[in-house]
Formats: structure tokens, C-alpha cells, sequence
């Protein structure tokens, strides 16, 4: 019976380093979800700003159109601020913020699905300990 109860408290002490290991690798990827949890919130104020902005451009450009029809340096400008605010480049930016928010999202759903296969890998480990209590 010595050899069991060896074998049960040296396998006890393998299950409570692996569980130590465990919470420390379900720290860290919790540490790296918050972290990019809050770029992303960053990244969502940039874009807000960045579209609050060009929508006030666009507002003052729209003031000019009373003085425009008199004057073809502002009509020229007017012309091509509006390009440049509404054309490729502005959604190319669109499209960055987007296609940022979407990598963002998906490497948020990576870090949570692997915090949760851990934490269930931790409960297994828990129980097979609490096991071996009640059998010794």
C-alpha cells in the first residue's frame, strides 16, 4: 500500500505544479486580452476622431459653396479638398480601421477560446487531484 500512497502524492505533486503552470498561462493570455482590448479601444476613439474631423472639413468646405460661383480659386479648392476628403484615400483609411478592428476582434476571440480551453484543462487537473484525495 506504501507504493500506491508514493505514487498517489507524487502524482498530487505533478498535478499541482501543472495547475501552477496552468494559472500562469491563463495570466498571461488574460494580461494580453485586456491589453488588446484596450488598443481596440483606442483604435475605436482614432477612428471616431479621425471621421469627426473630416466631417467637420467637409462643413466648412460646404460654407464656401455662397462665395464659389464668383470665385474659381475657391471652386478649385473646393474641387479638390472634396477629392481628397472623399475619395480613394480617405477610404482606403476606412478600410485600415476596419480591416484593424477586424484582425483586433479575431485575435480577441483567439485569446478568450484559449483562456477558456485552460481553464477547463486547470478544472480536469483539479478534479483528478481531489481524486486522488478521497482514493488515499
Amino acid at each position: 500500500m506504501g507504493v500506491i500512497t508514493d505514487a498517489a502524492e507524487s502524482r498530487k505533486d505533478d498535478l499541482q505544479e501543472e495547475i501552477g503552470n496552468l494559472e500562469k498561462r491563463i495570466r498571461e493570455y488574460s494580461d494580453a486580452y485586456e491589453s488588446l482590448r484596450r488598443f481596440r479601444t483606442a483604435v475605436s476613439t482614432s477612428q471616431g476622431d479621425f471621421n469627426t474631423a473630416n466631417t467637420h472639413r467637409r462643413t466648412v468646405l460646404k460654407d464656401l459653396d455662397p462665395v464659389k460661383k464668383d470665385n474659381t480659386v475657391v471652386q478649385k479648392y473646393q474641387s479638390g479638398m472634396g477629392d481628397q476628403l472623399t475619395g480613394i484615400g480617405m477610404k482606403v483609411v476606412d478600410a485600415a480601421f476596419v480591416g484593424l478592428q477586424a484582425m483586433i476582434t479575431l485575435k480577441l476571440a483567439e485569446y478568450w477560446n484559449k483562456i477558456a480551453a485552460l481553464e477547463i484543462e486547470k478544472g480536469n487537473k483539479e478534479l483528478e487531484y481531489k481524486a486522488i484525495d478521497v482514493v488515499v
